[in-house]
């Protein structure tokens, strides 16, 4: 009977939902915007695929059939998971799946830094806020840099993981860059919330350069305007915003670099989101299969024949143009996220620099050799 077939309700901007089409359920797909309490009730759902722009909570849950929510990105703070887990809702996220993504912007950020303050990245001190799966990156990014790297991580080293650990105040005194990988938590016994605040920026060098891709909410703006605007040299690098997508103007014309929540957009962190996704939807209706997606196109530029590592990150990903976009028109924010194209990793580039240490560098960092 057709009335048995589940009814799956997806953001329709979600990649790859084409890929569900051969399984045993009924996929309706709406505007992120359109998903309500009411539209969940009248169609009678029973599972949510969804993005950081749906908020599951009580309001949105309450008195509908939905047993199963996963969301295509790495966070679930825009997720009640304490209403979910009493309303017996399975609720599932995609973990590192854009870790790659936000590697390779952090990288750029690091070479552009680089190149705008005239100096060698190699030797200085980049702290890491965080050793998930995308910290892990940025701290193997660090050592490919030569930096030294310094990791602060409470709840992993007080699991015993971390062999290396410093304490907050000591990465922010001592590092010359540090980089947020937190997930966005208010409550327990390591709150995230303002983590960067007025009581700790002032122990900033003052040619330091502070990069937050986690959550906006991570850092006090308001406080980092104010120790900025004192010191002229301190640089700040901001991919989110405390409230996005309304952002202060003038916090954006003091970055260094501003981008609008895209640092995890590559072609690979989205397959890899949707990937995960599926697969636990999958489970949850015990299908003797997975769905295949699509592999990724090669890029028109996949051959890079440059003189300088710059060039080739640039050529992979250009935070210059995303900056850009966003300072000519700031209250694009969510239309300059929304039709985002996405990027290529670096791995789907080969490289022929003609600087031989840039060549070893950049090819540690995942770009491959081109051969011919």
């Amino acid at each position: 009977m057709k009335n048995d077939i589940p009814i799956v309700i997806a953001d329709e901007k979600i990649p790859f939902l084409d890929s569900l089409a051969e399984f045993p359920i009924r996929l309706m797909t709406y505007p992120s915007h359109h998903i309500t309490r009411s539209l969940l009730m009248d169609i009678g759902a029973e599972a949510l695929l969804i993005r950081t722009r749906t908020q599951c909570n009580r309001q949105l849950l309450e008195g509908t059939k939905i047993k199963f929510i996963a969301t295509a990105t790495s966070g679930l703070d825009h997720i009640d998971q304490h209403y979910c887990s009493n309303a017996g809702i399975e609720v599932v996220n995609a973990p590192g799946c854009n870790s790659g993504a936000v590697y390779q912007y952090i990288t750029a950020c690091l070479i552009e830094f680089e190149n705008i303050e005239k100096i060698n990245l190699s030797g200085l001190v980049l702290g890491v806020i965080g050793r998930g799966q995308v910290g892990e990156k940025i701290v193997n990014l660090g050592n490919v840099l030569g930096m030294e790297v310094l990791i602060n991580d409470p709840p992993l080293f007080e699991k015993g993981i971390l062999k290396s650990h410093h304490s907050l105040d000591d990465i922010i005194t001592n590092a010359d860059i540090v980089s947020l990988h937190v997930p966005y938590t208010n409550a327990g016994l390591h709150p995230t919330h303002h983590l960067i605040n007025s009581q700790n920026i002032g122990r900033f060098k003052p040619t330091a350069c502070l990069i937050n891709t986690s959550r906006g909410g991570v850092v006090d703006e308001l406080a980092l305007y104010r120790f900025a605007s004192i010191h002229k040299d301190f640089s700040y690098i901001l991919d989110v915003w405390e409230n996005e997508p309304k952002i202060e103007l003038h916090l954006l014309e003091g970055a260094l670099f501003a981008t609008p929540h895209i640092a995890g957009y590559s072609l690979d962190g989205k397959r890899n989101a949707s990937q995960q996704i599926f697969n636990r939807l999958a489970e949850f209706y015990h299908w003797d299969e997975h769905p295949v997606l699509p592999s990724i196109s090669v890029p028109p530029n996949a051959r890079l024949k440059v003189e300088h590592l710059i060039e080739a990150v640039r050529a992979s990903y250009n935070i210059l143009k995303d900056d850009e976009a966003l300072r000519k028109n700031p209250s694009s924010f969510e239309h300059l996220r929304s039709a985002y194209k996405f990027r290529h990793e670096f791995h789907h580039f080969e490289i022929n620099i003609q600087n031989e240490k840039d060549k070893r560098t950049a090819l540690d960092l995942g770009f491959r050799e081109w051969t011919h």
